[in-house]
């Protein structure tokens, strides 16, 4: 089999699909986060301690 068979084009784009749903999870992980941590800072600076 050739890497030009549907096949392996069909593995090359769900490997696409899953390294982009990673990034955008990720990207709302940190986001999240930094978001969580900008509240903690403005609010009480007691609970930075904390994760």
């Amino acid at each position: 089999m050739t890497p030009s068979t549907p096949f392996w084009e069909a593995v090359a784009e769900g490997a696409l699909a899953e390294v982009i749903g990673s990034v955008i999870v990720v990207g709302l992980a940190v986001a999240v986060r930094s978001i969580r941590r900008r509240d903690r800072q403005s609010g009480n600076e007691a609970a930075d301690d904390q994760t």
